[in-house]
């Protein structure tokens, strides 16, 4: 091995010893290493992948065993399964606690505990948890003062994470989420053309459009001065609402959709939709 070694090569000579379990290999290994230790003046590596046992090491583990061991230190060096996994736990731990506060509507919580799981699923490149993350984030920012153009880069963040992922169920999820960061933001017309591009992905899905979908369109139409158009939308989401039973959804439906007609001057039928919405959400309790 060593007779052909020039120490101004680049190429590094590999030798490979074969044989039965027991045969040796592991003893005569270690004494040609030692006899060869002044040829390798900048050091020597040994490490027992343990490859004839029923439990091989991890590759990656190892990889980080023999960095560490030439002194490097830091986020650079691979991480093992043990450590991927537990990261990508907690990464998914404060993603469901990030969704917990927007639920309770503790915005600023929310957005601190989504940007620490974004911050741990890129360590470990975990895109989807990233992704979910973004989207949380986008939102919680749309409904902190002064943070719209933060939510809207955070959503569209998310939004090209998903198209670059290829998966159409997510991406139409994000989507509809960026649009509903848009509509808090005031940019309805961007909402009508996300509206387009949710549709060309309903059609690859073979899904029929959203109630939550028809509701932001009523949103958006409502902030363009488009009333009719909202309270259309707006009328098209309920009967999904109500047959589900979902009682909250079909109370703030029927009280947008009166605010809707209060803003077309019919009164009347503003007075009857926001008195179904009290009673709908008095159901509620």
């Amino acid at each position: 091995m060593l007779s052909g070694h020039d120490g101004d090569e680049v190429g590094v000579p590999v030798a490979v010893i074969s044989g039965l379990p027991g045969a040796g290999k592991t003893t005569l290994a270690l004494q040609v290493a030692h006899k060869a230790r002044s040829e390798f003046p900048d050091g020597q590596l040994w490490v027992h992948l343990e490859g004839a046992t029923d439990h091989p090491r991890d590759p990656g583990e190892v990889l980080g065993e023999l960095v560490r061991a030439l002194g490097v230190q830091g986020s650079v060096i691979p991480m093992s399964t043990p450590e991927r996994a537990d990261k990508h736990g907690l990464a998914t731990a404060l993603y469901w606690r990030a969704v917990c506060d927007w639920n309770l509507g503790a915005y600023a919580d929310a957005r601190q505990s989504a940007e620490q799981a974004i911050h741990l699923a890129r360590s470990i490149s975990d895109r989807q948890t990233e992704l979910l993350a973004l989207r949380i984030r986008a939102i919680a920012l749309a409904n902190l003062p002064g943070q719209r153009e933060e939510a809207v880069a955070s959503a569209e963040q998310a939004r090209a994470l998903a198209t670059g992922l290829g998966h159409a169920t997510l991406e139409h999820e994000i989507l509809h989420s960026t649009a509903y960061v848009y509509n808090l933001t005031g940019r309805h017309e961007v909402v009508l053309q996300l509206r387009r591009d949710g549709l060309a992905l309903e059609r690859d899905l073979g899904v029929q459009a959203q109630p939550d979908w028809l509701c932001l369109l009523g949103d958006a139409y409502h902030g363009l001065g488009r009333y009719s158009e909202a309270a259309e939308s707006l009328r098209s989401a309920l009967p999904f609402y109500r047959d589900r039973f979902m009682r909250r959804h079909h109370a703030l439906c029927l009280l947008k959709m009166g605010y809707a007609y209060q803003a077309m001057g019919d009164y009347q039928a503003a007075i009857s939709h926001l008195g179904e919405a009290w009673t709908s959400s008095a159901s509620c309790s």
